[in-house]
């Protein structure tokens, strides 16, 4: 769980800038802004307490993107089993090319 908490909490602190047009896209190919070597999307769709992970795009009533993915919890990972799927929103800045992460 810590280290959950601990990629969570430096997604927190990143600040991302992606060259697609995509809300998904820029998210997914976006880099760790204390590496540059470690792409977003495949940090978290390879994550070993992930089993699975669906991405998708939902606006706000101001029109604010929210790029939200929902993780499945590999079971023999939990400590409570109860915890089945791990929420994680980013939002768009005004630009269209930076995002953040918001909750989880």
């Amino acid at each position: 769980m810590k280290k959950v908490t601990g990629i969570l909490v430096v997604l927190l602190l990143a600040t991302i800038i992606g060259c697609s047009s995509s809300p998904i896209d820029v998210v997914k190919n976006g880099v760790f802004e204390f590496d540059k070597t470690r792409v977003v999307g495949s940090a978290l769709e390879e994550y070993e307490w992930f089993s699975s992970s669906d991405w998708v795009t939902v606006p706000t009533e101001t029109g604010v993107q929210i790029v939200q993915v929902v993780a499945a919890v590999k079971q023999d990972k939990l400590v409570n089993p109860r915890v089945v799927s791990c929420l994680v929103s980013f939002r768009f800045h005004v630009d269209g090319n930076k995002f953040e992460l918001t909750k989880m």
